[in-house]
């Protein structure tokens, strides 16, 4: 299953928050960056409520434990995610402008090379749609 969108409810440390995130691909239909759209709410139950009135079902839950370090110029996440496994995101703190979204991602790539850490290949999928596939969904 490949997801191209996804609306998502998470509390982060009792930081609610909703959020509308878009998938971008390539010709080759592979994963490049996302557009997300992201707005803090207060209560996290009433938020749900709203939800399901809505007709809006859970497709999938992540549960994880993020460390967050922040330089001037990105975020660096470290995550377990329950029954995915260990996983480090780097991000640009800045909004990176239509059509730059190539060269910010070959920027992340020389700031982790510079880090001197070991990484596997990109997945080029997000958590929802790894765990998607890890329960049998196909496309």
């Amino acid at each position: 299953m490949k997801l191209r969108r996804s609306f998502r409810l998470r509390d982060k440390g009792g930081e609610i928050s909703l959020a509308y995130k878009i998938d971008n691909f390539n010709e080759e239909d592979i994963w490049t960056y996302s557009d997300e759209h992201e707005v803090n709410v207060n209560d996290f139950e009433e938020t749900e409520q709203i939800i399901n009135h809505l007709g809006l079902k859970e497709l999938v839950r992540i549960e994880n434990e993020k460390h967050i370090f922040k330089t001037s110029e990105y975020e660096i996440v470290f995550e377990d995610a329950k029954d995915l496994g260990y996983f480090l995101e780097v991000g640009k703190l800045k909004q990176v402008e239509d059509g730059e979204e190539k060269m910010a991602k070959e920027q992340i790539r020389e700031f982790m090379a510079n880090l001197d850490i070991e990484f596997g290949d990109e997945l080029h999928a997000g958590k929802p749609e790894l765990m998607l596939r890890k329960k049998g969904f196909k496309n």
